[in-house]
């Protein structure tokens, strides 16, 4: 594991690998696609940052402690050729590389601003008050783990898809897969503008499902390798 100032960044372990019958293919496949590669970036917050509470406002004096972590899962048809075969172990590798080079500062860059936050409860009394303000850093603390998981696979999309446009998915004769990785790599750390993601302002409303826990997006099928 990568030691971070939020947390843990866990080093992408090898992908998982599912085959199927090519006459009875997975629902995400869309002919004339033969395989594919689904990329799954996870973040957690075990529990929630310090904080003091003086009856009204919930001030921060820690930030959250989160932990992100991914994996890869290749889908192949019982007949997949070596090209195939290879073509997606480059998207579960630029997957794992992009993942590596990114994560740490994504996570960083959404929970900026967390110490010295402070949070308004609202209630009648200090009890009714307190609870609100814990719902309210909860569903913060959702919307800016989101944040980082959506930017980190913002990322990780736009290599992949570059990879694609230059192999042709695979089929391209003069860009194999180690070429098409290496000029995806060159050609989308020279171009790649980040969308602006507006940071998160501490919630004023109560929320009546806060989660500290989120996967998103799940299961994002990238890298479709055509027959």
């Amino acid at each position: 594991h990568q030691a971070g100032t939020l947390g843990e960044v866990a080093a992408p372990g090898p992908p998982g690998l599912s085959m199927f019958d090519p006459a009875n293919p997975p629902p995400e496949l869309n002919p004339p696609e033969a395989a594919f590669c689904r990329f799954t970036p996870q973040g957690r917050m075990p529990h929630p940052p310090q904080f003091t509470f003086d009856g009204a406002i919930m001030t921060f004096t820690g930030t959250y402690p989160v932990s992100v972590s991914m994996s890869t899962t290749i889908f192949l048809p019982y007949n997949a050729n070596d090209v195939i075969r290879a073509h997606e172990s480059g998207h579960s590798r630029l997957c794992n590389y992009e993942y590596n080079k990114v994560a740490a500062n994504e996570v960083a860059a959404a929970f900026a601003g967390v110490v010295g936050m402070r949070i308004g409860g609202r209630g009648a009394t200090a009890q009714q008050r307190y609870v609100d303000a814990q719902r309210q850093l909860q569903a913060d603390g959702g919307r800016r783990l989101n944040m980082a998981m959506q930017r980190i696979f913002q990322q990780v999309y736009g290599l992949n898809d570059l990879y694609d446009n230059l192999t042709r998915h695979g089929t391209n004769p003069d860009i194999d897969t180690a070429k098409g990785e290496a000029m995806a790599k060159q050609q989308f750390e020279s171009t790649f503008q980040p969308q602006a993601l507006v940071q998160p302002q501490p919630p004023m409303q109560p929320q009546s499902q806060p989660q500290l826990q989120t996967q998103a997006p799940p299961q994002i099928q990238i890298g479709r390798a055509h027959v």
